[in-house]
């Protein structure tokens, strides 16, 4: 029996008595991919309700969830359903912050509560328990899905005070005629070994006993053992599928989605500048677009322009001052570092957000190395790697703050203004 069938139906929730059932079905590109023009799923924002409208639309600070506006993720969408479909496994969604995993997330719950599942969201806290988290999941397991005779939801059938994995087995073992996803997002925040032990045992029980129960775990993290840690036993239970950078593609469909969306349009180089400076990272463009959005507004246009995006830029730089104003200035000290640190940001990274060294010019390596000192932020980390030395921004977030400046010293029309307002919040 699939828990997904790829042979269409829309995309309507299953009504309470019917999650059991398995197989609502779905067509993954065509619920994932939408209509660039505007249309009937857009619905314009009225202009005097603009302002609130570009917050929904444009959304720096929250994920998505399927829909019109979600944008690109196909290949990631097929992966996730083919781990649980025909692998049987537990997934993990792991990346560097802000690509967009809890939205990736969002987005395959929607599609599995709409083939039938039943999908439960938690989220981790640093003093997350592993108790606390169980117990939460299992109390949206509600009575009807469960064998007879239970009168409460799955959390009930928990023992009180401390448990295990094989308590959490055997409560969700219970379960009847639904496939269970417990989606665990922020999961890196967690960071007890115990808390970590548990849930690795926790995937190996529930393999083991062949449960119609996925654990989907969403973290931070460069690899799979960030995550779960050195747990060889688990291994062939778990898909870890790594998000990477949206394609420079994906990002302009998300401009001009957005931009429909609200009304509005982004010209050309708007819309090229944005792509530019995101580098892939979908927070940045709903941030750049957001502010850009804005100063378009303010003016009384709806055509959002070059200019528009140089001011979102600025405020962008603003925002990330507080955070990251003390680290540029120490790394910008050391002899070219300005100038290397921009040559790191504009360069060619993999999947990983690393550099190689061989693809900057020769004379920026000594400056590089001198940025991945402790004494220097660090504003580099180093990786050696079979194919030569690499290097990564110690702080993601680093990256786009040289670009947004740099590209700020490039705009006349902002430039003295900014580059003043940013040297008197560092002081």
């Amino acid at each position: 029996m699939r828990l997904f069938s790829p042979s269409g139906g829309s995309r309507t929730p299953p009504a309470a008595d019917a999650v059991a059932a398995s197989g609502s079905g779905f067509r993954v590109l065509d619920q994932v991919r939408p209509a660039v023009e505007p249309g009937p799923a857009f619905r314009p924002v009225p202009a005097e309700s603009t302002a609130e409208g570009l917050r929904a639309i444009f959304t720096p600070t929250r994920p998505r969830s399927l829909g019109p506006l979600f944008i690109g993720r196909e290949d990631e969408l097929k992966r996730l359903i083919a781990a649980i479909e025909e692998e049987r496994a537990h997934v993990v969604l792991y990346g560097d912050r802000g690509r967009g995993k809890t939205s990736l997330a969002n987005a395959f719950a929607d599609l599995a509560t709409d083939a039938g599942c039943l999908t439960v969201r938690r989220a981790c806290g640093a003093d997350t328990t592993y108790e606390r988290l169980f117990r939460g999941l299992l109390a949206a397991v509600p009575p009807r899905l469960l064998d007879p005779g239970a009168t409460g939801t799955a959390a009930s059938l928990l023992p009180e005070g401390a448990f295990g994995p094989e308590d959490v087995a055997d409560a969700l073992g219970r379960v009847r005629g639904a496939h269970v996803v417990l989606l665990v997002d922020e999961y890196d925040r967690a960071e007890s070994v115990p808390f970590r032990n548990a849930m690795a045992e926790t995937i190996k029980t529930l393999s083991d006993q062949a449960l119609p129960v996925t654990l989907l775990l969403v973290g931070v993290a460069a690899s799979l053992d960030h995550l779960l840690g050195q747990q060889p036993s688990i291994q062939r239970n778990v898909v870890a599928i790594h998000v990477p950078p949206m394609q420079d593609v994906e990002v302009a469909r998300l401009v001009a989605a957005g931009a429909g969306a609200a009304g509005m349009a982004f010209t050309a180089d708007a819309s090229a500048e944005v792509v530019r400076l995101v580098r892939g990272m979908p927070y940045y463009a709903h941030l750049l677009c957001l502010f850009a959005a804005r100063a378009a507004t303010a003016r009384g246009a709806r055509d959002v322009t070059a200019a528009d995006v140089a001011t979102a830029i600025a405020e962008a730089v603003r925002k990330q001052e507080p955070e990251l104003g003390g680290v540029h200035a120490r790394a910008e000290a050391v002899p070219g570092g300005a100038a290397a640190l921009r040559a790191a940001a504009e360069a060619p990274r993999d999947a990983d957000g690393r550099f190689a060294v061989s693809a900057l010019p020769p004379a920026v390596a000594p400056v590089l190395a001198a940025l991945a000192r402790p004494e220097n932020g660090p504003a580099l980390i180093a990786h050696y790697t079979p194919g030569g030395l690499r290097y990564a921004f110690a702080l993601p977030t680093l990256a786009h703050h040289v670009m947004f400046r740099a590209a700020l010293m490039a705009a006349p029309n902002a430039t003295a203004t900014t580059v003043r307002d940013d040297k008197a919040a560092t002081q």
